[in-house]
């Protein structure tokens, strides 16, 4: 029965060693993806990206989320992001006037948050 017990003893510390030993490369790894995530590059490159294509609604959506995000800003990020919704909100409005319900839509989202 001790034989057992030790048996049991020595499979429950190499499971938390192994368990340990994979935390600490997940934790490294997911350090890697948080910092990734944290670019608002991607994200303004696809709200330019469909600003382009008359995905106005898509683009504001995508600026209005990465807003709403509370990323902090920095000085470079903060002038790209006032600059894309500038740009969104300009071809939101000559869309509109043409009639495109993309155009309608985005001007009114970014009315709505007072992005502009």
């Amino acid at each position: 029965m001790e034989r057992i017990d030790r048996s049991w003893v020595s499979i429950c510390l190499g499971a938390v060693l192994m368990f340990s030993a994979c935390g600490k490369s997940s934790k490294s790894a997911g350090d890697a993806g948080r910092a990734n995530a944290n670019s608002i590059e991607p994200v303004m490159a696809e709200a330019n990206s469909e600003i382009q294509s008359g995905k106005f609604d898509d683009a504001a959506a995508k600026l209005m989320g990465l807003r709403a995000s509370g990323h902090e800003f920095s000085e470079k990020e903060a002038l790209a992001y006032r600059r894309a919704v500038s740009d969104a909100y300009s071809a939101a409005v000559a869309a509109a006037a043409k009639g495109d319900p993309r155009g309608k839509a985005a001007m009114e989202m970014l009315r709505a948050t007072g992005n502009r």
